[in-house]
């Protein structure tokens, strides 16, 4: 639409609607049972949680992150850790001194 050759442009496309309300239609559920279980359920209705869903989800929300969060926080300063204090290892301080000197012997 912002093509030259297009004359009008897409901002003021969106700009002509102004707000729009759209209404959702109520369809039709359907289920399949075999067996006394359901097997297929269809609807396209919007879904919305319930009262105590929404109360669930909000105490969750506000609570402290959760453990996968606070693994990955913790495994990311341990590398850091690890990184500022690799020079301290006896095997990597001797490869340290070694970069050293040589860095020092080509000056």
């Amino acid at each position: 639409m912002n093509a030259s050759g297009f004359p009008i442009q897409r901002a003021k496309i969106a700009a002509s609607f102004g707000t729009v309300e759209f209404t959702i239609p109520q369809m039709k559920i359907a289920a399949s049972v075999k067996g006394g279980e359901v097997t297929k359920l269809i609807g396209g209705n919007p879904v919305r949680a319930c009262a105590e869903c929404q109360k669930r989800a909000a105490v969750r929300a506000s609570a402290s992150p959760d453990l996968a969060t606070q693994v990955a926080s913790l495994a990311a300063n341990v590398k850091l850790i690890e990184m500022r204090t690799r020079h301290l290892v006896p095997a990597e301080a001797a490869v340290m001194l070694e970069r050293i000197a040589a860095s020092t012997n080509g000056r």
